[in-house]
C-alpha cells in the first residue's frame, strides 16, 4: 500500500528512504539509486542538495514524489516518466516508442570517436543509422566542431526526437534526421567520413524473455534484429561500402553473443581492410568497427 504520509518537516532524505522502500517492495534491484533520481527530479537538485534540510518540502513536492514512485512501481521505465537520461555528456530528452538510450552504448560513441581520432579535421559528415532518439550520433557530433550529422530512421517519433535533442544541444545547424529505410534515401556519390550504427539485435527468443519493463513499455520495431537478431547487420554490410569514402569506418554495437557472427558477415562481404571488436566495461563484446578499403 503507497502512503504519503511524510511530513512536511522531513528531509528530502525521509523520502529517498521512503521511495527506496516502496520501490524495494516493488522487486527493484535498483531501488536506491532510482529513489534519488526521483528526489533530484522533484526538487530540480543534485546529490549534494538531497542532504540539504533547508530546500522546501511542500504538498505539491509530496505528491509529485509520490506520484512518479507509484508509476515505477507498476514497472514504467524511469526513464520515460522523467523524459529525460543522462548519456555520454549530455542530458538527452526521452519519450515513449522510442528506445531508451543505454550506458553501454556509450563505448559506441568512444569507438567513432577512436575511428576518426588521427583525422578529425578531415571528418565532414557522419552518418547515424538507425539514430533512434539520436543520443548516440549527437554525442559524436558534439566531439566533431567541423562536422555535419545526418540521422536515419523509420521511425518518425525516433525522427522527431533527434531533431528536438539536436535543438536543445545547440547542434541542429548542423544535424538533419531522414525518413529512410536503412540506405534506401541516401545516394552513393556523397558518401560519409563515418557511419555509426546501433541497429535492432535482440532475437526473437531473446525478446520473450526480456524483462518486463523493457518488453511491455519500449518499442519492439528498435529492438528485434530477426531471429538471430543479425538481420540489419547482414542489410547493412551488405551496402555500407558504396556509401563510406575510402578508408572510412562503420562502429556497431553487437549484442554481447554476435561478435563472431558479425565478424564473419563483414570477412563474407569482402570489403573490409580490418574489423576490430571492442568490449564494454562488463567485458562484454559490445563493438564491431569495419574500415573500408583505400586511403587511411
Amino acid at each position: 500500500m503507497f502512503t504519503t504520509a511524510v511530513k512536511s518537516s522531513d528531509t528530502i532524505r525521509s523520502f529517498v528512504e521512503a521511495g527506496r522502500y516502496l520501490l524495494r517492495q516493488a522487486g527493484l534491484d535498483t531501488a536506491e539509486s532510482e529513489a534519488k533520481l526521483i528526489a533530484r527530479h522533484v526538487w530540480n537538485t543534485d546529490d549534494t542538495g538531497l542532504l540539504c534540510a533547508s530546500l522546501d518540502v511542500t504538498a505539491a513536492h509530496r505528491k509529485k514524489f509520490f506520484d512518479i514512485v507509484k508509476e515505477r512501481a507498476k514497472g514504467k521505465p524511469l526513464q520515460y516518466i522523467l523524459g529525460t537520461v543522462g548519456f555520454y555528456d549530455h542530458d538527452f530528452e526521452v519519450r515513449e516508442n522510442v528506445l531508451i538510450p543505454r550506458p553501454e552504448t556509450e563505448i559506441l560513441v568512444d569507438k567513432a570517436l577512436d575511428a576518426v581520432n588521427s583525422k578529425i579535421e578531415k571528418t565532414r559528415s557522419v552518418l547515424d543509422m538507425c539514430c533512434g532518439s539520436g543520443a548516440a550520433g549527437l554525442s559524436v557530433l558534439s566531439k566533431l566542431p567541423d562536422s555535419i550529422l545526418v540521422g536515419a530512421d523509420i521511425s518518425p517519433d525516433a525522427l522527431s526526437l533527434s531533431d528536438a535533442n539536436a535543438r536543445h544541444l545547440g547542434l541542429s545547424a548542423r544535424a538533419a534526421f531522414v525518413y529512410s529505410d536503412l540506405f534506401a534515401e541516401f545516394c552513393r556519390t556523397k558518401p560519409f567520413d563515418l557511419i555509426i550504427c546501433n541497429p535492432p539485435y535482440v532475437t526473437e527468443a531473446e525478446y520473450a524473455e526480456l524483462d518486463a519493463s523493457v518488453r511491455d513499455f519500449e518499442p519492439r520495431l528498435a529492438l528485434v534484429g530477426g531471429m538471430d537478431g543479425l538481420d540489419f547487420y547482414r542489410k547493412i554490410i551488405a551496402e555500407a561500402d558504396k556509401y563510406l569514402e575510402p578508408g572510412a569506418s562503420i562502429v556497431f554495437e553487437i549484442g554481447a553473443l554476435q561478435k563472431d557472427a558479425v565478424c564473419e558477415i563483414a570477412k563474407q562481404a569482402g570489403w573490409c581492410r580490418e574489423i576490430k571488436t571492442y568490449v564494454d566495461l562488463a567485458g562484454r563484446d559490445r563493438v564491431v568497427a569495419l574500415v573500408k578499403a583505400g586511403a587511411a
